[in-house]
């Protein structure tokens, strides 16, 4: 099984794939916060192990979108609060902000919330578009 952990910006959405027992690095990849950066990502999942969890960093305003869509398709996914992994980002952390270190870091905190399947309603209008 692996974990995805993807720090949410409002241009992209960078994410790192990990061995969820032996926490080695899998991969990384940066796909736009758009629907097809979200697909694409989703694939790219998919592509690197039949079990999965998704941990967002909990930034409903920027990781929303994704974290609808993968409920849609039946993914686990689980919020990571923000707070929870800035000890993990100070400790890796040289003297620049690093992308792939705050994806990193998200499935580091697995301790998450997780999500549920969005309502019934909300599932509806996000697919009629209203």
């Amino acid at each position: 099984m692996i974990v995805i952990g993807v720090d949410a910006h409002t241009r992209t959405h960078p994410a790192a794939a990990v061995n969820s027992q032996t926490a080695v690095e899998l991969g990384t990849l940066t796909v736009p916060a758009t629907r097809s950066g979200h697909e694409r990502l989703l694939a790219w999942g998919k592509e690197l192990d039949r079990e999965r969890v998704w941990a967002l960093e909990d930034c409903r305003r920027l990781s929303g979108a994704l974290e609808l869509l993968l409920l849609q398709a039946g993914e686990q996914a689980v919020r990571v609060p923000p707070k929870m992994m800035a000890a993990t980002r100070k400790s890796q952390r040289t003297f620049a902000k690093s992308d792939a270190i705050d994806a990193v870091s998200v499935p580091g905190r697995p301790s998450a919330t997780r999500t549920s399947p969005p309502p019934r309603s909300r599932v509806r209008s996000a697919r009629s578009g209203s």
